[in-house]
């Protein structure tokens, strides 16, 4: 499997659990487990793949080989924060508002 293949391999198996989730709440299933709601799965995937995505910035910014933008730097972190204090919030807005 060359580069590109592997890159679009991992890109379909990593929209995975956005479908499951997708699919268990248009069938109105609330949780997968006693403990564990697809929401739970969702949110937690989603800070998961942001951060991912905050982070290949800062990788392709440090393998270049000219001078580095300290603007993604701070962009990618804000990014990063803004979505980990948002996933801090959620279970506070949702018992309100949810």
């Amino acid at each position: 499997m060359d580069r590109d293949q592997t890159t679009a391999f991992l890109a379909h198996i990593g929209a995975i659990p956005f479908i499951a989730c997708a699919l268990l709440s248009s069938l109105q299933i609330e949780a997968v487990t006693i403990d564990l709601s697809w929401l739970d799965i969702l949110l937690s995937y989603s800070l998961a793949i942001i951060c991912f995505m905050s982070g290949t910035h800062w990788g392709q910014s440090l393998a270049a080989s000219g001078p580095q933008d300290i603007n993604l730097f701070i962009i990618s972190n804000t990014c990063t924060l803004a979505a980990w204090f948002s996933y801090q919030h959620t279970p506070l807005f949702l018992a309100y508002f949810g």
